[in-house]
C-alpha cells in the first residue's frame, strides 16, 4: 500500500482527536530501509525511534503542534505514547509462544483496536490504574507495553512504514473507528501484576545459561546477562578484561539465543552495559550495594539520571577501539582520504549511547543504536594527537580521548622501542593501512572555497547601471565601481582590504591561499599581472588599487564553482602554465603591480 506524507499527517491528527498523545518518529528514506536519522544505515532501529529528545513529556494531542511536526514532512513515521496520558496499553507478540499465551487468556477474542506490523500483532486495551508503574512487563512471550515510570513506552502506529517494506495496518474491522478499547481481561491483569513482582515471578537471568533464549526474549535477556557479568569485573577499565567479557557475551549469544542476535547488536548491548557498570562501580559500595543496583537496573526501576551514560568516560574501548596483542587497533574507527585541495582526512567513529533495554522496544526493534559521526581533519590536525582529541570532542560532544594526554598521545602517534620492548605503530598509521580514497568534489576543493569567500568580499556593492555616476575609489580600499576612460566599468579595491573582508567568522585564510587564487585567476584571464592604479583621495592619502573588469569577476566565479586550469608555481611566482583565452589588451594605469 502506497502512503503519502499527507496520509501520515491525517493518521496522526485522527489519533490526537481521540485524545491519544502523538509524537513524530524517524521514518525511512526512499530506499525503504535506511533510517532518516543521522545514523542512516547504521541505525539499529530504523523507522522506530522518536525524533524528540524528551518525547515522554513532548507527546501531545495538540492539533497545531501535530501539524507543525507532520505537515509536509516526507520522512516521518507516527507513534503514540502509551500509558495513562493516552488511556491505553499495547500488548504485543511476535512468536508462537506469545500467541499461545494470548489464546490462553482469551486476548485473541477481545473486540479491541488491533493492528499488524511486520511479524507482530498489537492489541490495545484500556489503561487500568492498578497496573504497575513500569514501562514494559513480560508475560509468557507477550510484551505488555504499559508506559509507566519515567522511561515511558511508545509504539509505532499505522500507516507507518516498517524497514521490511511492510506498512503497519489496522486489522480488518478492528481500527479505532470500528471498535472501542476493551478492558484488560481480569485474569490477565492478575498475571501482569504477578509478573511485575520480580521477587515472586521473574527468573534470574542466570537461569538462561542452562536453557535456550527464545526470539522474543533475546535482547532483554542478553541485557540482563551482560549487566550481571560486567558488574562483577575485577577492573571494568582493564582492556584485556573487557575483551574477555565481550568474547563471553558473544559465546553466550551463539550458544543460547535461538536464533542468535546479530553480532553488532550484542557488541552494542555490551558497550552500553559496560558504561553502566563503570558508572556504578565508581560510586563505591560492597557486594550488596552492587546487587541492589543490578536488580534495579535490569528491572527498569533505576532512575533515568543514574542510568544515563557518563559523558566524561574516556575509556578507549567504549569509543570503539579494539585492544589486542598489548596495543590498540582501529576497531570500529575508519579513515577516508579525500583528495581535495588541500587533502582532507575524514575519521568516522562511533558515538555510542546506552543500549535500549526492555522498555518500549522489543525483539528486532531493540537493536542498539550505535551512532557514527565524521570528524574532518587537515594534515596538520591528523598528525597531532591533541588536535585529533579536540576535533573528536567537538564532533561528538561526549568522547574525551585525552583525559590522560600522555596515554592518548602514545596510542595515536605510537612509541619507540625501549627496554627490550618493540616499537608500537600509532593508531594514525594503522588507520592509514586500510584507509579508503575518494576524489574530491568541487565543494571540497580548497581553492573553490577560498574563491567563494573572496567573491563575497568584493561583490558587496551592486553592479553599476547605465547612467550611474562615474564613481570614485573608496579611500579605505573597499570595493567601488569606477568608470574608466574608455567607459568600461572597473571594480577598484585594495588587495589586502578585500582579503581581510574574506577572512571573517570561522573562516581561516591559510598561507598560500592568496597567491594560489591569484595564479588561477591570471591563468584564466591570460594576464601576467592584475591591472593596478594609484589614486589620491580628498585627504591627500595616495593608495594603490586593483582594477578588475567583468572578465576578472567571471574568472573568480568559475573558480568558486570548482572549475579551474591546472597551474604550477614558477621561480618568480608567476604561473608556469596557464590556460590561454582570447587575448585581451590591458591598458595599465601606472606601472605598479600587486603581489600576493
Amino acid at each position: 500500500m502506497n502512503c503519502s506524507s499527507e496520509d501520515i499527517f491525517k493518521a496522526a491528527a485522527s489519533y490526537a482527536a481521540l485524545g491519544w498523545r502523538v509524537l513524530p518518529t524517524y521514518g525511512l528514506l526512499a530506499d525503504g530501509k535506511t533510517c532518516a536519522c543521522k545514523s542512516g544505515v547504521n541505525c539499529g532501529t530504523p523507522g522506530k525511534h522518536p525524533r524528540l529528545w524528551a518525547w515522554q513529556e513532548s507527546a501531545t494531542d495538540d492539533e497545531d503542534k501535530i501539524e507543525e511536526w507532520f505537515s509536509g514532512r516526507t520522512d516521518n513515521n507516527v507513534s503514540v505514547a502509551l500509558g495513562p496520558g493516552s488511556g491505553f496499553i499495547d500488548i504485543e507478540w511476535d512468536d508462537e509462544a506469545g500467541r499461545r499465551t494470548a489464546e490462553e487468556y482469551r486476548l485473541t477474542e477481545s473486540e479491541t483496536p488491533t493492528y499488524q506490523s511486520h511479524r507482530s500483532e498489537h492489541r490495545l486495551y484500556k489503561y487500568d490504574p492498578r497496573l504497575p508503574q513500569q514501562a514494559v512487563v513480560k508475560v509468557g512471550g507477550l510484551e505488555v507495553r504499559i508506559g509507566g515510570g519515567s522511561r515511558g513506552a511508545q509504539s509505532v502506529f499505522p500507516p507507518s512504514l516498517h524497514a521490511s517494506g511492510v506498512r503497519y495496518r489496522w486489522k480488518y474491522g478492528m481500527s479505532p473507528d470500528d471498535v472501542e478499547l476493551a478492558e484488560i481481561p481480569p485474569g490477565f491483569l492478575q498475571q501482569i501484576l504477578r509478573a511485575s513482582n520480580r521477587e515472586e515471578v521473574r527468573e534470574p537471568a542466570s537461569a538462561y545459561l542452562h536453557k535456550p533464549i527464545g526470539e522474543g526474549d533475546r535482547h532483554n535477556t542478553m541485557c540482563r546477562l551482560i549487566a550481571g557479568q560486567l558488574i562483577t569485573m575485577l577492573d571494568p577499565h582493564d582492556p584485556r578484561e573487557q575483551k574477555d567479557s565481550l568474547a563471553v557475551c558473544r559465546a553466550l549469544n551463539l550458544s543460547q539465543c535461538k536464533p542468535p542476535l546479530d553480532d553488532a547488536e550484542v557488541e552494542s548491548i555490551w558497550r552500553g552495559e559496560l558504561r553502566w557498570a563503570i558508572k556504578v562501580r565508581s560510586l563505591g559500595g560492597g557486594p550488596e550495594f552492587l546487587k541492589e543496583r543490578l536488580v534495579a537496573h535490569t528491572s527498569g526501576e533505576e532512575g533515568e539520571e543514574e542510568e544515563a551514560a557518563p559523558a566524561e568516560n574516556s575509556n578507549f574501548t567504549l569509543s570503539g577501539l579494539d585492544y589486542r596483542d598489548d596495543q590498540w587497533w582501529p576497531g570500529q574507527w575508519r579513515l577516508k582520504v579525500i583528495h581535495s585541495d588541500p587533502v582532507s582526512y575524514v575519521l568516522t567513529i562511533p558515538s555510542f549511547s546506552t543500549a535500549d533495554r526492555a522498555f518500549g522496544i522489543t525483539g528486532e526493534e531493540a537493536a542498539a543504536r550505535g551512532r557514527f559521526v565524521d570528524v574532518v581533519l587537515d594534515a596538520e590536525q591528523y598528525r597531532s594527537a591533541s588536535k585529533v582529541a579536540h576535533a573528536v570532542l567537538e564532533a561528538t560532544h561526549t568522547v574525551i580521548l585525552d583525559e590522560i594526554p600522555e596515554t592518548w598521545a602514545a596510542i595515536w602517534c605510537g612509541r619507540a622501542g625501549r627496554k627490550g620492548k618493540p616499537a608500537v605503530r600509532g593508531l594514525k598509521a594503522k588507520l592509514m593501512d586500510s584507509a579508503r580514497s575518494q576524489e574530491s568534489t568541487a565543494e571540497a576543493m580548497r581553492f573553490a572555497r577560498v574563491a567563494e569567500w573572496f567573491l563575497g568580499a568584493i561583490t558587496t556593492v551592486p553592479a553599476p547601471k547605465a547612467g550611474d555616476d562615474p564613481g570614485m575609489p573608496s579611500p579605505s580600499g573597499h570595493p567601488a565601481w569606477v568608470q574608466g576612460p574608455d567607459d568600461e566599468w572597473e571594480l577598484w579595491f585594495g588587495w589586502q582590504t578585500a582579503w581581510e573582508a574574506a577572512d571573517r567568522g570561522r573562516r581561516k585564510i591559510l598561507e598560500g591561499d592568496q597567491s594560489g587564487l591569484k595564479r588561477r585567476i591570471l591563468a584564466i584571464t591570460g594576464e601576467e599581472e592584475f591591472p593596478t592604479a594609484r589614486h589620491t583621495g580628498d585627504g591627500g592619502v595616495r593608495r594603490r588599487y586593483i582594477r578588475w573588469t567583468d572578465r576578472h569577476i567571471r574568472a573568480l566565479e568559475r573558480l568558486a564553482a570548482g572549475d579551474a586550469p591546472a597551474v604550477t608555481s614558477s621561480p618568480i611566482g608567476l604561473p608556469a602554465h596557464r590556460e590561454v583565452v582570447e587575448p585581451v589588451k590591458i591598458e595599465k594605469i601606472g606601472s605598479e603591480s600587486v603581489g600576493a
